[in-house]
Protein backbone atom coordinates (compact mmCIF):
# COMPACT_ATOMS: atom_id res chain seq x y z
CA UNK A 1 0.00 0.00 0.00
CA UNK A 2 1.68 3.27 -0.78
CA UNK A 3 2.12 4.80 2.25
CA UNK A 4 3.74 8.48 2.95
CA UNK A 5 4.89 10.03 6.03
CA UNK A 6 4.31 14.08 6.90
CA UNK A 7 6.20 15.68 9.23
CA UNK A 8 8.44 13.94 12.31
CA UNK A 9 6.23 11.20 12.98
CA UNK A 10 7.65 9.15 16.27
CA UNK A 11 9.34 5.39 14.82
CA UNK A 12 6.80 4.06 17.28
CA UNK A 13 3.52 5.55 15.08
CA UNK A 14 5.01 4.98 12.03
CA UNK A 15 6.07 1.24 13.06
CA UNK A 16 2.41 1.03 13.97
CA UNK A 17 0.64 2.39 11.17
CA UNK A 18 2.60 0.51 8.97
CA UNK A 19 2.26 -2.95 10.59
CA UNK A 20 -1.06 -2.77 10.62
CA UNK A 21 -1.55 -1.86 7.37
CA UNK A 22 0.58 -5.05 6.59
CA UNK A 23 -1.91 -6.88 8.44
CA UNK A 24 -5.14 -6.40 6.44
CA UNK A 25 -5.97 -9.16 4.61
CA UNK A 26 -4.84 -9.69 0.69
CA UNK A 27 -8.51 -9.04 -0.47
CA UNK A 28 -8.85 -5.95 1.09
CA UNK A 29 -5.43 -4.59 0.22
CA UNK A 30 -5.62 -5.33 -3.46
CA UNK A 31 -9.23 -3.93 -3.52
CA UNK A 32 -8.10 -0.51 -2.36
CA UNK A 33 -4.61 -0.61 -4.60
CA UNK A 34 -6.58 -1.13 -7.41
CA UNK A 35 -9.01 1.60 -6.75
CA UNK A 36 -6.04 4.01 -5.90
CA UNK A 37 -6.01 4.93 -2.09
CA UNK A 38 -3.21 5.11 -0.28
CA UNK A 39 -2.23 6.91 3.32
CA UNK A 40 -1.01 9.98 4.76
CA UNK A 41 0.32 9.17 8.09
CA UNK A 42 1.36 12.51 9.77
CA UNK A 43 1.45 14.25 13.21
CA UNK A 44 -1.29 16.28 13.63
CA UNK A 45 -4.37 16.39 11.74
CA UNK A 46 -4.99 19.93 11.36
CA UNK A 47 -0.97 20.63 10.14
CA UNK A 48 -1.89 17.89 7.39
CA UNK A 49 -5.02 19.28 6.30
CA UNK A 50 -4.76 23.50 7.94
CA UNK A 51 -8.30 24.17 6.53
CA UNK A 52 -10.19 22.00 8.77
CA UNK A 53 -8.91 23.62 11.79
CA UNK A 54 -11.86 24.33 13.93
CA UNK A 55 -14.33 22.49 11.82
CA UNK A 56 -16.75 19.97 13.15
CA UNK A 57 -16.52 16.50 11.35
CA UNK A 58 -19.74 14.97 10.47
CA UNK A 59 -21.37 12.81 13.36
CA UNK A 60 -18.91 14.16 15.75
CA UNK A 61 -19.79 13.73 19.53
CA UNK A 62 -20.18 17.37 21.05
CA UNK A 63 -17.17 19.99 21.36
CA UNK A 64 -14.89 18.11 18.59
CA UNK A 65 -13.66 19.43 15.61
CA UNK A 66 -10.67 18.00 13.00
CA UNK A 67 -8.39 19.06 15.99
CA UNK A 68 -9.35 16.17 18.01
CA UNK A 69 -9.65 13.54 15.57
CA UNK A 70 -6.73 11.10 14.59
CA UNK A 71 -8.35 9.42 11.04
CA UNK A 72 -9.63 10.96 8.09
CA UNK A 73 -10.74 9.43 4.62
CA UNK A 74 -11.21 11.80 1.48
CA UNK A 75 -13.37 10.29 -1.31
CA UNK A 76 -12.14 13.00 -3.85
CA UNK A 77 -8.32 12.25 -3.39
CA UNK A 78 -8.86 8.66 -2.16
CA UNK A 79 -5.95 9.50 0.90
CA UNK A 80 -6.87 7.62 4.16
CA UNK A 81 -4.94 10.05 6.49
CA UNK A 82 -3.87 9.15 10.11
CA UNK A 83 -2.30 11.65 12.96
CA UNK A 84 -0.17 10.58 15.61
CA UNK A 85 -1.44 13.01 18.03
CA UNK A 86 -4.87 14.89 18.80
CA UNK A 87 -6.41 17.52 21.08
CA UNK A 88 -8.21 16.03 24.05
CA UNK A 89 -10.86 18.97 24.67
CA UNK A 90 -11.30 17.73 28.69
CA UNK A 91 -7.92 18.47 29.35
CA UNK A 92 -6.72 21.32 26.29
CA UNK A 93 -3.70 19.01 25.63
CA UNK A 94 -2.37 17.33 22.76
CA UNK A 95 -2.16 13.37 22.97
CA UNK A 96 -0.31 10.69 21.53
CA UNK A 97 -2.90 7.88 20.67
CA UNK A 98 -2.59 4.51 22.45
CA UNK A 99 -1.46 1.70 20.03
CA UNK A 100 -4.73 0.11 20.46
CA UNK A 101 -6.57 3.51 19.25
CA UNK A 102 -4.47 4.03 16.39
CA UNK A 103 -5.08 0.61 15.11
CA UNK A 104 -8.86 0.79 15.30
CA UNK A 105 -8.20 4.34 13.53
CA UNK A 106 -6.40 2.52 10.68
CA UNK A 107 -8.87 0.02 10.20
CA UNK A 108 -12.08 2.44 10.78
CA UNK A 109 -10.47 4.37 8.18
CA UNK A 110 -9.45 1.94 5.46
CA UNK A 111 -13.18 0.53 6.48
CA UNK A 112 -14.07 3.92 4.35
CA UNK A 113 -11.74 3.48 1.67
CA UNK A 114 -13.10 0.00 1.50
CA UNK A 115 -17.01 1.16 1.38
CA UNK A 116 -16.13 3.26 -1.68
CA UNK A 117 -13.38 1.03 -3.24
CA UNK A 118 -16.85 0.29 -5.44
CA UNK A 119 -18.94 2.30 -7.87
CA UNK A 120 -20.97 4.37 -5.72
CA UNK A 121 -20.06 2.56 -2.15
CA UNK A 122 -20.71 -0.66 -0.54
CA UNK A 123 -23.14 1.17 2.29
CA UNK A 124 -25.60 3.02 -0.57
CA UNK A 125 -26.24 -0.44 -1.61
CA UNK A 126 -30.16 -1.63 -1.63
CA UNK A 127 -29.40 -4.57 0.27
CA UNK A 128 -27.46 -2.54 3.32
CA UNK A 129 -29.80 0.29 3.35
CA UNK A 130 -32.34 -2.52 3.85
CA UNK A 131 -30.07 -4.87 6.61
CA UNK A 132 -29.16 -1.11 8.45
CA UNK A 133 -32.88 -0.10 9.07
CA UNK A 134 -33.32 -3.32 10.00
CA UNK A 135 -30.99 -3.26 12.25
CA UNK A 136 -31.60 0.48 13.27
CA UNK A 137 -34.96 -0.59 13.91
CA UNK A 138 -34.23 -2.73 16.77
CA UNK A 139 -32.32 -0.21 18.20
CA UNK A 140 -33.66 1.34 21.51
CA UNK A 141 -34.69 4.70 22.32
CA UNK A 142 -32.32 4.97 25.23
CA UNK A 143 -29.60 3.64 23.66
CA UNK A 144 -30.69 6.01 19.92
CA UNK A 145 -30.63 8.95 22.92
CA UNK A 146 -26.80 8.07 24.29
CA UNK A 147 -23.73 9.74 22.44
CA UNK A 148 -22.11 6.47 21.92
CA UNK A 149 -24.46 5.56 19.03
CA UNK A 150 -24.47 9.19 17.57
CA UNK A 151 -22.26 8.93 14.53
CA UNK A 152 -23.95 5.48 13.55
CA UNK A 153 -27.44 6.74 13.32
CA UNK A 154 -26.81 9.89 11.77
CA UNK A 155 -29.72 10.65 8.67
CA UNK A 156 -28.96 9.45 5.59
CA UNK A 157 -25.95 8.48 4.32
CA UNK A 158 -24.02 9.41 6.38
CA UNK A 159 -25.21 6.99 9.81
CA UNK A 160 -24.70 3.71 7.00
CA UNK A 161 -21.04 5.35 6.12
CA UNK A 162 -19.68 5.27 9.84
CA UNK A 163 -21.49 2.31 10.70
CA UNK A 164 -20.23 0.17 7.59
CA UNK A 165 -16.83 1.55 8.26
CA UNK A 166 -16.14 0.80 12.27
CA UNK A 167 -17.97 -2.34 12.00
CA UNK A 168 -15.26 -3.28 9.30
CA UNK A 169 -12.52 -1.61 11.58
CA UNK A 170 -14.47 -3.76 14.46
CA UNK A 171 -14.26 -7.10 11.99
CA UNK A 172 -10.20 -6.03 11.18
CA UNK A 173 -9.60 -5.92 14.75
CA UNK A 174 -11.69 -8.85 16.26
CA UNK A 175 -13.20 -6.56 18.41
CA UNK A 176 -17.02 -7.08 18.06
CA UNK A 177 -19.17 -4.21 20.48
CA UNK A 178 -21.06 -2.34 18.00
CA UNK A 179 -21.93 -4.98 15.27
CA UNK A 180 -21.97 -7.54 17.72
CA UNK A 181 -24.56 -5.54 19.82
CA UNK A 182 -26.56 -3.10 17.28
CA UNK A 183 -25.80 -4.01 14.16
CA UNK A 184 -25.77 -7.83 13.71
CA UNK A 185 -27.17 -8.09 10.12
CA UNK A 186 -24.42 -5.18 8.98
CA UNK A 187 -21.84 -7.60 10.17
CA UNK A 188 -22.85 -10.98 8.49
CA UNK A 189 -23.24 -8.36 5.28
CA UNK A 190 -19.20 -7.38 5.53
CA UNK A 191 -18.22 -10.36 6.74
CA UNK A 192 -19.82 -11.85 3.76
CA UNK A 193 -17.81 -9.40 1.31
CA UNK A 194 -14.73 -10.00 2.69
CA UNK A 195 -14.38 -14.02 2.71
Amino acid sequence: MKTTFMGPVSKRFKNIATNKIDTFPERVKLTLNDDGVSYEIGVKMIEMYPRLKNIVPRGALDGRTWNSVSGKYNLDSKIISISEFHWLISQKIYIRDSENCIKATISHETGHGFDFSKVGSYSSTLGFKTIYEEDFNHISGKDKAGNYLKPFIQKGEAGRQETFAAIFGEIMDEDEFLGENYFTNCKLYIKNLLS
